[in-house]
Parts: C-alpha cells; structure tokens; sequence
C-alpha cells in the first residue's frame, strides 16, 4: 500500500514543487487547454454559451484527417459544436450537410450520420443506413453500428 501511495503522490510532489518553488515557465494552468494544439479556439473565446470540450476536441483532430471520414456516436455530447465558426458545412463523413446555430441548435442530415437533431449539445436523430433512433444519454436503439 505504501509502494502505491508512493507512486500516486510523489509525481504529483513533484509537478507541484517544480511548478511552485522553482518558477516553472509554463505560464499558467489554465493556458493550458485544448486549443493549446492549434484545432479548437481557447475557451475564453466563449463566454457566453456552449463551447468546445473533450468530444469536440475529439472531433477536430478526426476531422483534420478527412480521410478517416470517422462519426462519433450520439452520446458524444459537444461533438457538433461549431469549432471552427462555420454553421453550415459538409458533414463529418463527407457524405452530408449540416447548419448549426452558434452550437445552440443544428441539425446534420447524411448518409453516414442519418438525421440528427442537435439541442445544446445532445443529440436525437434517426439512422437511415442501419436503421435506429439516436438518443441522448442512450445511443442508438436499433440496427448496431456495425462497419462502414
């Protein structure tokens, strides 16, 4: 139990003394976030409303390789907000179209994603491909996901 102990707080030790006591240059914490990579805007770029977390980060580094053409699932709450300050556009697959509202509200239509109703980051829709419905919180009620 000591040896576990050991290894959970003695790099966090450490990181903090470096940080504290011998004037780590990094700047401050909170720079460090996601934008830090170059594919979303910082968050403070967002005051007001929804902005970009972990699903839409997800989604800017999958869609900076189009050709994966790869689809969160519905759960993935956030993965339609607007990164790049584009509300309307071809969809992630390639395959579709989809207009947002600020993150607000959107709506994807297309033949990998089906229909997808976005309400402040969650999802309701219908998959025409292999047919199921998109819930929030649930996932798909239907046909699996299954490959390409």
């Amino acid at each position: 139990m000591l040896a576990f102990l050991f290894l959970v707080f003695a790099p966090l030790a450490a990181s903090a003394a470096r940080y504290w006591w011998l004037a780590d240059g990094r700047g401050n914490w909170q720079t460090a976030d996601r934008s830090s990579a170059g594919l979303l805007q910082p968050a403070a770029a967002h005051p007001d409303g929804p902005g970009p977390n972990s699903n839409t980060f997800v989604q800017a580094a999958l869609d900076s390789v189009p050709e994966l053409r790869a689809v969160l699932p519905p759960t993935a709450i956030g993965k339609d907000f607007p990164y790049a300050d584009k509300w309307f556009g071809v969809s992630p697959s390639g395959t579709g179209v989809y207009a947002s509202l600020a993150g607000f509200v959107g709506l994807k239509i297309g033949w990998i994603e089906g229909l997808e109703i976005n309400f402040f980051g969650a999802v309701v829709g219908f998959d025409i491909r292999r047919p199921a419905l998109k819930l929030p919180g649930l996932g798909r009620l239907g046909m699996p996901a299954g490959g390409a």
